[in-house]
């Protein structure tokens, strides 16, 4: 998972996963960066646990499920909101 990835809903989003951070970027300008962890649940819904794989928490707790990973596309689902997020990886 690791390197920049590009929405494919929208173009100027751009997120990267580093050395145990989720760095959000829009339009090329740093919007936010946080750590986060990979965990086998989080906590949304009210602090109800959500047990359905590996979740990318951050640490202003957003959760995302993951969905899928390949070495081209990233998919992740917003928890609680359900959405799904997809990704294309960018050339280093």
């Amino acid at each position: 998972m690791q390197g920049k990835w590009q929405s494919t809903e929208d173009k100027k989003s751009v997120i990267e996963i580093a050395d145990h951070h989720y760095i959000d970027y829009y339009e090329g300008k740093l919007v936010n960066k946080v750590t986060f962890e990979i965990l086998s649940a989080c906590k949304v819904d009210n602090g109800k646990v959500q047990d359905r794989g590996e979740y990318l928490e951050t640490a202003d707790e957003s959760c995302y499920h993951i969905d899928a990973v390949t070495s081209q596309e990233l998919t992740l689902m917003y928890l609680p909101r359900g959405n799904l997020l997809v990704y294309k990886k960018l050339k280093d």
